[in-house]
């Protein structure tokens, strides 16, 4: 078994640098000028981003230093719960935490305790074989096993099944526009840009989660050119096929898109809060022409609304897709627009 460690990572060069300054500075300046702006209160910061040490963990990525940049998925577990590193739950380890000297020993000791996800990683890509998986490159933090060209760990593991799970679905349409509310780091993401080049990726998250994004979709997609939004009154680029536009220009977003062709969410929905939950439903159900592909759960320390029931007020559904391999995040469900107004 040959393992990833951070010491096998390429370092990103000074012109990935610069560019993910730039992301950083328009998202820094999103955020210190928040309080000049009229943003609606259901699309300030809530739930975990109302966590100091969420927060801290944005603060320590808006500074943009090389060494955080290089290791930046070490302090992704703010949303997977997981440092990939040490194969650990952040349980007991904050955000900020430096990376401990020993930690390629640990991550080698403790690389099954999750399970083996070499398997779990091939029963993903046989229920989908006609759609390639693209290997995740090693840079920024990658650590994890080795496996015939893919970089392997339980955090990527989660988004080739979400990947597939959209395929499945009929969520990933070949063009158009997917919006996703609620990126994450951009792990996702990275894999919809590759799958499907002519298809337009939004994402719609608060600042201080998008610092993560931007930071890790402009070191991993040197040949893209994202459009961060860092105003209301942006342009939005009718070209771009990355688009980042923080959630305090959301009303922005949804006049300049009158169509959204699919949209998803994993596991942020129910902590949004019911006002947000139920705005964002209200904008996607004038305007989806597929798909709502949503997963969310229905109990934990920052679910703060039942996801189902304000859905339910929008959208059709929710039908329950079955698939061949573990899920991730809770419960699957998918949505469609009332085929007669409501």
């Amino acid at each position: 078994m040959l393992y990833m460690s951070f010491e096998n990572n390429i370092p990103l060069d000074d012109d990935a640098l610069r560019r993910i300054e730039q992301t950083l500075f328009a998202m820094r300046r999103v955020i210190e000028e928040r309080s000049l702006r009229n943003c609606p209160n259901e699309l300030l910061p809530a739930g975990n981003w109302s966590k100091n040490f969420f927060l801290d963990a944005a603060r320590l990525v808006s500074e943009g230093q090389p060494e955080t940049l290089n290791q930046l998925l070490w302090y992704t577990n703010t949303f997977t719960g997981v440092k990939s590193a040490l194969w650990a739950k952040h349980s007991g380890m904050w955000s900020t935490d430096p990376v401990p000297t020993d930690h390629n020993r640990i991550g080698r000791e403790n690389v099954h305790r999750f399970g083996d996800v070499i398997a779990e990683f091939e029963s993903i890509r046989r229920a989908a074989s006609d759609l390639p998986l693209p290997p995740v490159p090693p840079i920024m933090g990658q650590t994890g096993i080795w496996q015939d060209g893919y970089i392997l760990n339980t955090t990527n593991c989660r988004y080739y099944a979400q990947l597939v799970a959209l395929y499945l679905a009929g969520a990933l349409p070949e063009e158009g526009t997917l919006l996703e509310i609620g990126g994450g780091y951009g792990g996702l993401a990275y894999l919809i840009r590759k799958v499907r080049p002519n298809l337009r990726y939004i994402a719609i998250d608060i600042p201080e989660s998008l610092l993560f994004a931007g930071a890790y979709l402009t070191g991993t997609l040197p040949e893209e050119e994202a459009q961060v939004i860092a105003s209301p009154d942006g342009a939005f680029n009718a070209t771009s096929r990355l688009i980042l536009c923080p959630s305090d220009f959301a009303p922005a977003l949804f006049e300049a898109f009158p169509r959204i062709d699919a949209a998803i969410n994993f596991a942020s929905f129910g902590e949004m809060g019911e006002a947000a939950l139920d705005y964002y439903a209200g904008m996607l159900g004038s305007r989806l022409g597929g798909i709502l592909y949503e997963v969310n759960q229905s109990a934990g320390p920052f679910i703060t609304c039942d996801v189902q029931a304000i859905l339910s007020q929008y959208f059709d559904g929710p039908e329950h897709p079955t698939l061949p391999f573990r899920k991730f995040d809770g419960e699957h469900r998918i949505w469609r627009r009332f085929a007669v107004h409501h």
